[in-house]
């Protein structure tokens, strides 16, 4: 009995069109606001996506789009006020090109500030946001869909991974744009919250190319093995791309390259099924790769090349299930130890000058450099918060030092869904 919830942040108001702070005053939405609210609700009916009920924000922008996508996908609506956006005090309907002219921006903003005379704090916001949450579990397990807005959502993931928000707007954001959603799941059993995906269905990491800070990195899980084929724990065990792979890894690519997408250097993982998927990604690019031994994947010892049955009846006691300083298949990598070579990848990266990196490896080592970036503490694989990385899934991070800040942008923004043959 688990929860999947997807977090969807309205689409387009009137408020954001015409570059107003909006809070919680009451914009609509604009006409394209409506057409893209449609726009996503038909996909999801497409894709047979639907949802044991929708929680939305009672202000007219969230309200809206959860009444367009109930139209198509016949989904009931309850609103709970919970869920509006940050309250902005006076800022509220201001526009943005005279917010500076009529007050004065604080040069270092606490947690505990009300920025906006008389607005919510971070650190309230903070705490509505984990009432929120907690509001959630009143549902019995099952789908559901919350409609909200960007400030609040951000908050409600910072929750879910264990993040605490930084003063004066520093740290981490989830970049929740217009229509943007995530689809989160929540296993009951193992406590573990597990992100398949963060969407930013007008804004991937396909179309923003024109918009990135100072560093962005572009993370990639190799296509499809034929240990994935084989459903074995691979580990540094080596095995090559199956056929849809490889496929994958051309389709991927080529919708780079159509895209015109550029990058200042790719780092791969040295081992094979990687390195092809490198191979293959960075041909149309005519980009070289540079293989980085730290990016192979889990050491997982004596379970490398083993499939679940053949684990569970080698391996009946497996205490790293349950303890990240303990090796990992008796004589492997604990978790913690993942975890500190994610750290030691992300300084790798950072003495490089600022620009636009790709970097291609594995599923276990790729969420190790994520929750190091985050400050998600290491966990077990069974009770970590997971980044799901589908085969030549991709997660979209940026950096921007002068505002020490990282935006999440996103994550399996494209479904590669080319078949073998």
């Amino acid at each position: 009995m688990n929860y999947r919830f997807t977090f969807l942040r309205h689409g387009e108001s009137v408020g954001n069109r015409d570059g107003y702070v909006q809070g919680q005053h009451d914009f609509p939405l604009s006409t394209k606001g409506i057409k893209q609210s449609k726009i996503l609700a038909r996909r999801w009916h497409e894709e047979g996506i639907n949802f044991d009920k929708i929680i939305t924000s009672p202000l007219s922008r969230a309200l809206s789009t959860a009444e367009v996508i109930q139209s198509i996908l016949g989904t009931p609506i309850d609103k709970d006020r919970i869920w509006t956006e940050r309250n902005w005090g006076k800022h509220q309907g201001i526009a943005l090109k005279e917010l500076d002219q009529r007050y004065l921006r604080p040069t270092f903003v606490q947690l505990y500030d009300s920025f906006g005379e008389n607005s919510e704090s971070e650190w309230q916001l903070h705490l509505r946001a984990g009432n929120a949450l907690q509001s959630l579990f009143n549902n019995p397990p099952g789908e559901y869909l919350i409609v909200s807005h960007g400030g609040l959502l951000d908050k409600v993931l910072l929750l879910i991974f264990g993040i605490k928000p930084q003063a004066n707007f520093q740290g981490l954001l989830f970049e929740f744009r217009n229509t943007t959603y995530s689809q989160i799941d929540y296993h009951t059993e193992r406590n573990q919250w597990r992100m398949l995906n963060f969407i930013q269905p007008e804004s991937s990491f396909i179309t923003h190319q024109n918009y990135f800070p100072k560093y962005h990195f572009t993370f990639v899980r190799h296509g499809e093995s034929v240990g994935n084929v084989e459903k074995v724990f691979q580990g540094q065990s080596e095995t090559p791309l199956s056929p849809l792979g490889e496929k994958q890894a051309i389709s991927l690519g080529k919708l780079l390259a159509q895209n015109n997408r550029k990058f200042d250097r790719v780092f791969s993982s040295p081992q094979l099924r990687a390195k092809q998927t490198a191979e293959l990604i960075c041909q149309p690019l005519n980009l070289s790769i540079n293989t980085f031994p730290l990016l192979k994947e889990i050491n997982n010892g004596l379970l490398a090349g083993l499939n679940v049955e053949e684990i569970d009846a080698r391996f009946p006691e497996r205490p790293d299930r349950t303890n990240p300083y303990l090796p990992v298949g008796e004589n492997g990598e604990s978790w913690l130890e993942l975890y500190l070579r994610g750290m030691k990848i992300v300084d790798y990266l950072m003495s490089y000058p600022p620009g636009k990196y790709m970097i291609i490896s594995h599923g276990a080592i790729l969420n190790a450099v994520i929750w190091s970036i985050l400050g998600i503490p290491p966990q077990p694989s069974r009770r970590s918060s997971i980044f799901i990385f589908e085969n030549t899934g991709h997660c979209e991070l940026s950096f921007t030092p002068e505002e020490n800040l990282w935006r999440f942008h996103s994550l399996n923004p494209t479904t590669i869904t080319t078949q073998a043959e």
